[in-house]
């Protein structure tokens, strides 16, 4: 599923109202419990040396990991857009660097009006604001796809764990290269999220681009 140039909202009052329902669609009220665990395990244990107890516990653990980092940095649990926003966002980062420009700490120093601090200032806000649009559209493109529509809302809730688990998975792999400086571990962690992005965008990464309204494919 492509997400890119989608209009999300429109000056007609009744087309923002509606639009606003369709990406309320992605939330969901959240059990205790998943099946993503075990699904994941049962995957897993047919192709790896291991048991599906021992996967579905690795599995379990991660999960829980993932809500509480959620939680902690104010990011829903309870709205599959937003778990699939940060997967997208999480997996371009690790495969190029690519992400909405957010400026480094240092460019934010600075009291002048018109200064590099101002300026940076500005460009954090800008970032932000093409994030926003560009979770918003994601929630969007989901709400309308009448297959997701259906879902009830433990079905919402197993796509949410899934995007959770994809993006703390690629999280762990990607910061253990880091820590050893292992560089064949770093390129698998790149191409683990270059085949997970075109699997879920539907088109090669590389043809997909940052802009001040989300992102947009060639």
């Amino acid at each position: 599923m492509t997400v890119v140039r989608e209009p999300v909202y429109a000056l007609d009052g009744r087309a923002i109202a509606g639009a606003n329902r369709v990406i309320a669609r992605t939330r969901f009220t959240r059990k205790p419990g998943s099946s993503m665990p075990h699904e994941l395990a049962v995957l897993s244990a047919r192709t790896k040396v291991g048991t599906v107890g021992a996967f579905e516990h690795f599995f379990s653990e991660r999960l829980h990991q993932f809500l509480a980092d959620a939680r902690s940095a104010g990011m829903r649990t309870d709205d599959a857009g937003d778990a699939r926003a940060y997967f997208i966002q999480l997996a371009f980062k690790i495969y190029n660097g690519r992400g909405f420009g957010d400026p480094v700490p240092e460019a934010l120093r600075g009291s002048e009006l018109w200064g590099g601090g101002a300026i940076a200032a500005a460009s954090r806000s800008q970032a932000w604001l093409a994030r926003f649009e560009f979770v918003e559209r994601i929630k969007f493109v989901m709400g309308k796809n009448p297959h997701f529509a259906a879902l009830s809302s433990a079905g919402k809730q197993r796509v949410y764990d899934y995007y959770a688990l994809a993006a703390q998975l690629l999280t762990d792999s990607y910061l253990e290269a880091q820590r050893t400086g292992d560089r064949r571990e770093r390129e698998l962690a790149r191409h683990t999220a270059r085949d997970q992005l075109r699997l879920d965008l539907g088109v090669d990464p590389n043809l997909v681009h940052f802009t001040a309204t989300g992102i947009e494919v060639e």
